[in-house]
Protein backbone atom coordinates (compact mmCIF):
# COMPACT_ATOMS: atom_id res chain seq x y z
CA UNK A 1 0.00 0.00 0.00
CA UNK A 2 1.72 3.62 -0.84
CA UNK A 3 0.50 6.91 0.85
CA UNK A 4 -0.33 9.91 -1.20
CA UNK A 5 3.34 10.85 -1.94
CA UNK A 6 3.93 7.32 -3.06
CA UNK A 7 5.93 5.92 0.11
CA UNK A 8 5.74 2.49 1.38
CA UNK A 9 3.01 2.51 4.29
CA UNK A 10 3.43 -0.04 6.70
CA UNK A 11 0.07 -1.33 8.08
CA UNK A 12 -0.73 -1.58 11.71
CA UNK A 13 0.33 -4.42 14.40
CA UNK A 14 -2.21 -5.82 14.62
CA UNK A 15 -4.27 -4.57 12.07
CA UNK A 16 -6.98 -2.53 14.59
CA UNK A 17 -5.10 0.28 15.47
CA UNK A 18 -5.35 3.34 13.18
CA UNK A 19 -2.71 6.38 13.32
CA UNK A 20 -4.23 8.59 16.98
CA UNK A 21 -5.46 5.73 18.19
CA UNK A 22 -4.89 4.54 21.44
CA UNK A 23 -3.34 0.78 21.49
CA UNK A 24 -5.59 -2.08 21.72
CA UNK A 25 -3.89 -3.22 24.97
CA UNK A 26 -4.77 -0.03 26.67
CA UNK A 27 -8.27 -0.58 25.62
CA UNK A 28 -7.99 -3.94 27.07
CA UNK A 29 -6.78 -2.44 30.41
CA UNK A 30 -9.60 0.35 30.62
CA UNK A 31 -12.53 -2.40 30.18
CA UNK A 32 -11.02 -4.24 32.81
CA UNK A 33 -10.44 -1.79 35.27
CA UNK A 34 -14.04 -0.94 34.42
CA UNK A 35 -15.34 -4.23 34.97
CA UNK A 36 -13.17 -4.38 38.22
CA UNK A 37 -14.73 -1.31 39.58
CA UNK A 38 -18.00 -2.13 38.84
CA UNK A 39 -18.45 -5.89 39.35
CA UNK A 40 -15.39 -5.80 42.45
CA UNK A 41 -14.12 -9.09 40.66
CA UNK A 42 -10.92 -8.41 38.92
CA UNK A 43 -10.39 -10.07 35.28
CA UNK A 44 -7.47 -10.49 34.90
CA UNK A 45 -7.09 -12.65 38.23
CA UNK A 46 -7.98 -16.67 37.52
CA UNK A 47 -10.13 -18.20 39.59
CA UNK A 48 -8.30 -20.60 42.18
CA UNK A 49 -10.09 -23.88 40.87
CA UNK A 50 -12.77 -24.50 38.55
CA UNK A 51 -14.16 -27.58 39.91
CA UNK A 52 -14.86 -25.93 43.56
CA UNK A 53 -16.66 -22.81 42.35
CA UNK A 54 -19.40 -25.87 40.09
CA UNK A 55 -19.00 -27.76 43.71
CA UNK A 56 -20.24 -24.36 45.87
CA UNK A 57 -22.37 -23.49 43.24
CA UNK A 58 -24.65 -26.94 43.48
CA UNK A 59 -24.26 -27.32 47.08
CA UNK A 60 -26.26 -23.91 47.52
CA UNK A 61 -28.60 -25.08 45.43
CA UNK A 62 -29.57 -28.16 46.99
CA UNK A 63 -33.12 -27.97 48.28
CA UNK A 64 -33.22 -27.60 52.13
CA UNK A 65 -34.45 -30.84 54.11
CA UNK A 66 -37.84 -31.20 53.81
CA UNK A 67 -38.50 -33.37 56.96
CA UNK A 68 -38.51 -36.89 57.15
CA UNK A 69 -37.76 -38.94 54.17
CA UNK A 70 -40.45 -41.94 53.78
CA UNK A 71 -38.47 -45.25 52.24
CA UNK A 72 -40.73 -47.14 49.93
Amino acid sequence: MRSANGHKKSPPEDGLDLPGDPPLSAIIFALEAKIHKRTGVDPRVEPEDDVSSVDRYFTNLSPPDSGPHIQT
